[in-house]
């Protein structure tokens, strides 16, 4: 089993004439994870655990601006930042996996219209505020793959929901015929499940060039 490398990932909203859009980036074909729509963030480095920040927040910031142009911090400083971005959630790749990461996920409300001020070229080919139904809706139709994360976030998102702490998950996968089935804690299925638990798992399609489509989320009572 390969253990994961840690990283982060910054959700920055904004709401702008009545809806709320969530930036996203697009990685490059020739990269890691080609043309995957994804929240801007990356691998945490040394530089990040300076001066006893955070080093998982202080990552998903200069990542950001790396990225998008998004200054959020003075002078690459995590504590600078007010209102402080939240930790909602951390995702693990699953085991069965080659590659695998230990993501952070923090959320941040900006600006209204506060636009990103340019392409990472080398990483990214686009960068865009959309609202996450639009981005679900293009994933059920089949035409914009999405990874777990990026789904159940933009699922909760569209819900107006994502505030506080949703803990640590690490989603184990199965394969059903030509589909495939993510489950997430709290599944009956779930290694360590209570008795009588429902459902909490996503049914989904790989795409041919990564990620995946026509993702559906089955959430059942006890």
């Amino acid at each position: 089993m390969t253990l994961p490398r840690l990283s982060a990932s910054l959700i920055a909203t904004s709401l702008n004439a009545g809806a709320r859009r969530v930036l996203m980036v697009q990685r490059a074909r020739r990269g890691a994870f080609p043309d995957a729509l994804v929240f801007p963030g990356g691998m945490v480095e040394p530089q990040d655990y300076a001066g006893g920040q955070q080093p998982t927040l202080a990552c998903a910031l200069r990542e950001t601006l790396e990225e998008t142009g998004l200054a959020l911090a003075k002078a690459g400083v995590a504590g600078a930042v007010e209102p402080a971005p939240a930790l909602v959630a951390r995702w693990v790749t699953p085991r069965s996996e080659p590659r695998r990461f230990a993501t952070d996920f923090y959320r941040l409300d900006v600006a209204v219209g506060w636009p990103p001020g340019r392409v990472q070229q080398a990483e990214l080919t686009r960068i865009l505020w959309v609202e996450p139904q639009e981005l679900l809706e293009m994933n059920r139709r089949g035409s914009v793959p999405l990874f777990p994360p990026q789904f159940c976030i933009l699922s909760e998102l569209s819900r107006g929901g994502l505030s506080g702490y949703r803990g640590e998950v690490e989603p184990v996968l199965r394969k059903r015929g030509d589909a495939v089935v993510a489950l997430l804690p709290g599944d009956r299925e779930y290694p360590g499940a209570e008795e009588g638990a429902g459902a909490n798992r996503l049914l989904m399609t790989r795409a041919e060039a990564g990620g995946f489509v026509g993702i559906e989320w089955l959430q059942t009572g006890s």
